[in-house]
């Protein structure tokens, strides 16, 4: 995985009626009599039992099929994941007479949980991802076939229906992720590895983890065993309330797995049934957590806010004057912890709404209104690399060449992007020590603007032992501010 972390392009969900979400499912806290073990202090190992008897009737095995493109070959079924002629396809046709085109069904396996009475059942996206058939198995052993209403793969949800469910079936409850802290019992029901309403139990081993998966990165970490089959099963909490999605698990260590906090899923599910996706909103900004090094370059009071390492061209932040380096720390009142709790709140924010953004600037509050528009995705491309000239490094142990627009355009940047690109670069500097790497482009040093060689010389020639740098760094996965003292 990328040192940088990746620029996360910031969004909004449309916000639903309350009616909308009673209809769709039911919260614990409205059925308090429908709930297990409520009296704690009571608890006894029948808790568990409990849990297991009340919900893992709900619990459904998913199975799915799916069309895979390849050859057949004397050296057996050779998949083609782009649809298209496979290398040595001629060589085989003409030398052994085989070859040709052949298409195989590949299955696989998971875990749902079913919602209310009309069919709707919660899965992982990933469950069901290209699926030609998606098969529910219930309690009883009796199966349907499910349709996709919607799947949402940024957050890895997705939501089925089925037409008919078992007579006595009772659908979950829904609890409150918030209200669940480090060290209370979890469980987690599924089918492992094809074992079917395997129950197991741990604890929440930590909150809001983030683990690669997207910008909205916000997984309970449980040693509940989570294992392939799994996914998309309930987490529960001791009264028997789904506080997570079984998602992931940590593929080097044991009792590491990860779940979608149900509330994060709950807006989800809600638009995917209303629009069969997630209608998002964009701020426009790629942002970056800010440590300590930061905090002393940019002169803050501590390190709460998101830092902005790029605003896009034309975006509603561009627009409202949003800039590199602006410290964003509230969203209408809302107070930004860290980067990572800015696209959870802009979450909340419809598309076109007019949101108040309290940022920091040169030490200085300030607020500007920003109107939030629809995201749309963006491609990604491969990294190239070019060289050229390579002067003496400097006091960073960094060398630098003037950026031309063939040079941009080679490691996927805009012709018309400014700045020095990094040609040369001490493996054993602080700047390499921080993530900096060959084929960055600098494009400010200390909040001064560097487009030439010369102007990068000017701004580092004077930075001496003890001195704090504040470098804003362009690559073709995003922008990035990299803050050190210089040894």
């Amino acid at each position: 995985m990328n040192k940088f972390l990746s620029g996360l392009c910031l969004v909004a969900l449309l916000s639903t009626s309350s009616i909308a979400e009673e209809k769709l499912w039911t919260e614990g806290s409205d059925q308090p009599n429908a709930r297990v073990n409520t009296d704690l202090k009571t608890l006894s190992p029948k808790a568990y039992l409990s849990v297991s008897e009340k919900v893992n009737q709900s619990v459904v095995n998913i199975s799915t099929t799916q069309t895979v493109k390849g050859i057949q070959s004397p050296f057996g079924f050779q998949q083609n994941p782009f649809g298209g002629q496979l290398f040595g396809d001629e060589f085989l046709r003409e030398f052994f007479g085989q070859g040709q085109p052949r298409n195989r069904k590949e299955a696989s396996l998971g875990s749902g949980f079913v919602l209310n009475r009309e069919g709707y059942i919660v899965t992982n996206n990933h469950v069901i991802a290209k699926a030609d058939e998606i098969r529910v198995t219930f309690y009883d052993e009796t199966e349907s076939v499910a349709k996709l209403i919607g799947r949402d793969p940024k957050t890895d949800v997705a939501l089925l229906k089925v037409d008919r469910l078992p007579a006595k079936l009772e659908p979950v409850l829904l609890g409150d992720s918030d209200a669940m802290k480090v060290g209370e019992i979890v469980i987690a029901i599924g089918n492992p590895f094809g074992l079917s309403h395997s129950v197991t139990q741990g604890i929440i081993s930590a909150k809001e983890r983030a683990i690669g998966m997207g910008p909205y990165d916000d997984f309970i970490q449980t040693d509940a065993s989570i294992n392939p089959g799994n996914s998309g099963g309930p987490l529960l909490n001791i009264n028997g309330e789904v506080i997570g999605i079984n998602s992931a698990m940590h593929a080097g260590g044991q009792g590491i797995g990860f779940a979608i906090p149900i509330n994060t899923a709950k807006e989800v599910i809600r638009k995917l049934r209303q629009d069969g996706k997630v209608i998002r909103a964009q701020l426009g900004v790629q942002i970056q957590k800010l440590g300590q090094e930061h905090v002393k370059a940019l002169k803050l009071k501590n390190n709460e806010g998101a830092l902005v390492t790029q605003v896009m061209d034309g975006s509603p932040a561009a627009v409202g004057g949003i800039k590199p380096g602006d410290v964003i720390v509230g969203i209408d009142g809302r107070k930004i912890k860290d980067y990572h709790t800015l696209p959870m709140i802009v979450s909340n924010q419809p598309v076109g709404k007019r949101v108040k953004v309290d940022l920091i600037r040169n030490s200085t509050a300030k607020t500007v209104i920003i109107q939030l528009t629809e995201m749309k995705d963006e491609d990604v491309e491969n990294e190239t690399m070019s060289q050229g000239n390579q002067p003496e490094k400097d006091a960073l142990g960094i060398v630098v060449q003037n950026l031309t627009k063939e040079i941009a355009q080679s490691i996927g940047l805009s012709v018309n992007q400014k700045g020095v690109i990094i040609a040369e670069l001490d493996n054993d500097s602080i700047a390499a020590s921080k993530g900096v790497r060959r084929g960055d482009v600098i494009v400010e040093v200390n909040r001064k603007n560097v487009s030439t060689v010369d102007e990068y010389t000017s701004a580092v020639k004077n930075l001496k032992k003890g001195d704090s740098v504040l470098l804003l760094i362009v690559r073709k996965q995003g922008t990035t501010f990299v803050a050190f003292e210089i040894p």
